[in-house]
């Protein structure tokens, strides 16, 4: 419920303050445009957040960051599952 609560709230957001400015900007290339959307988060992310007196920045490093874990070495193995049907026997 948190995350869907959250998103509520970040993605209007994010499209009013990274998207909304660039959208009449023309980029030439994926990597100009990942530029701009990355200047845009980056100013959005050192704003003030009004309830917090606080950026969305500091937040983090504050609760946040001192949780994260590394990644595990190795990768994540895929699982095949396979359906069967149970013998009669145990269906009682």
């Amino acid at each position: 419920m948190l995350l869907a609560c959250w998103s509520l709230v970040v993605e209007p957001l994010r499209e009013r303050q990274v998207l909304a400015p660039l959208r009449h900007q023309v980029f030439r290339s994926s990597t100009a445009l990942n530029e701009a959307i990355r200047a845009r988060l980056e100013r959005l992310n050192q704003r003030t957040m009004k309830g917090y007196g606080m950026s969305r920045q500091t937040l983090f490093e504050r609760i946040e960051q001192a949780t994260l874990t590394p990644l595990p070495q190795t990768t994540f193995v895929f699982a095949q599952w396979k359906t069967t049907k149970i013998n009669i026997i145990y269906a009682s």
